[in-house]
């Protein structure tokens, strides 16, 4: 008889008279011819046997407990163990709802981050255009400053500081000349462009600017960057001017002023498609402020060409949806899908 089987028949032996364990196996291999083997070498084929007989150890530790007690205490365990288990999934459910509000406030902390980094950029663009300013007050200076003609009876010293003065200012006017080229060039270059590709921002026209162009602005000392760029359009954004801009970029005013009225249904339309889309992943109804707050960033952005997308236009939206959209007390919608 192998060791496996001596083990085995060994437990069965013992199974209803005492409670099966390692000890008790042990001792009695220790009064049988060939002895008892090592702890390692009995657990793995003592936990088969349990395994394989459905042994219980503590409740068939008691001799006296009849099979039916023990089936109905085998049972109760099962039970006790389903109940915890429902009670983890409700507490993983309670975990999962407040992960999903820890999200929600994570968003807002996001846009507050993002409204200080716009003013760090603000301000850095201010600098860029004071350094600008005072180029051009330096190239100013540089043009009136050699203005006294020359008088009769200089002296050879005072000679010698009107020709440095005239020379530099032969150097001013070719200075200035350079700047009014590069910008003459530059405006011309961003034209094209926006004819070309529509609305565009800052790091995008710097990026598809001409070679040319960066070589003109290294010449004249140009900081030229998607701030500085942003700054110079600006000076184009008025009411009468060419260019309109809000926070997607710049776009030429006659192309915003043809191409609004045939876009702007066909934008509110996919609004309401990507509110219904996000009420449905989240099934679960939601305020507008949250909606908002989960709508793609590149549809927010659009949508400051047409009309702002506040709370209240988006519940006004959802309310004259009502085949779509269904009000779920006062402040929240929910999708008409989810209750089909």
């Amino acid at each position: 008889m192998d060791l496996k089987d001596r083990i085995e028949r060994i437990a069965d032996e013992m199974r209803g008279k005492e409670r099966v364990t390692y000890r008790a196996i042990r001792k009695v291999m220790e009064g049988q011819p060939g002895g008892a083997c090592s702890n390692s070498t009995l657990k793995p084929i003592f936990d088969q046997w349990k395994l394989d007989t459905g042994y219980k150890q503590k409740i068939e530790s008691d001799p006296d407990l009849s099979p039916t007690v023990q089936k109905s205490l085998i049972a109760l365990g099962h039970a006790i163990l389903k109940e915890g288990e429902e009670k983890a999934q409700a507490k993983l459910a309670e975990q999962r709802r407040l992960l999903d509000r820890q999200a929600e406030i994570m968003l807002a902390t996001d846009s507050e981050i993002a409204m200080a980094a716009d003013r760090m950029e603000a301000e850095i663009v201010r600098l860029e255009a004071e350094i600008v300013r005072l180029h051009e007050a330096l190239a100013r200076a540089q043009v009136a400053g050699p203005s006294q003609a020359s008088k009769p009876n200089e002296s050879p010293r005072e000679m010698n500081a009107i020709v440095a003065l005239s020379t530099d200012a032969s150097e001013a006017d070719a200075r200035h000349a350079d700047i009014q080229g590069f910008f003459d060039a530059f405006g011309e270059a961003v034209h094209t462009l926006l004819e070309t590709h529509g609305r565009l921002d800052g790091a995008r026209i710097d990026f598809l600017l001409p070679k040319r162009i960066s070589e003109l602005a290294r010449a004249v000392d140009m900081p030229l960057s998607p701030g500085w760029i942003r700054f110079w359009l600006r000076t184009f954004t008025s009411p009468e001017g060419p260019l309109l801009e809000n926070e997607a970029g710049f776009i030429l005013a006659s192309q915003a002023a043809a191409c609004v009225p045939e876009r702007e249904a066909a934008f509110w339309a996919k609004v309401v498609d990507e509110i219904d889309a996000v009420l449905r992943a989240r099934q679960a109804p939601l305020t507008p402020k949250a909606i908002i707050e989960q709508l793609p960033s590149a549809l927010r952005r659009e949508a400051r060409w047409y009309e702002p997308l506040d709370p209240s236009r988006l519940a006004q939206m959802m309310e004259a949806e009502a085949t779509r959209f269904r009000k779920v007390g006062k402040t929240r919608f929910a999708s008409r899908a989810d209750a089909a």
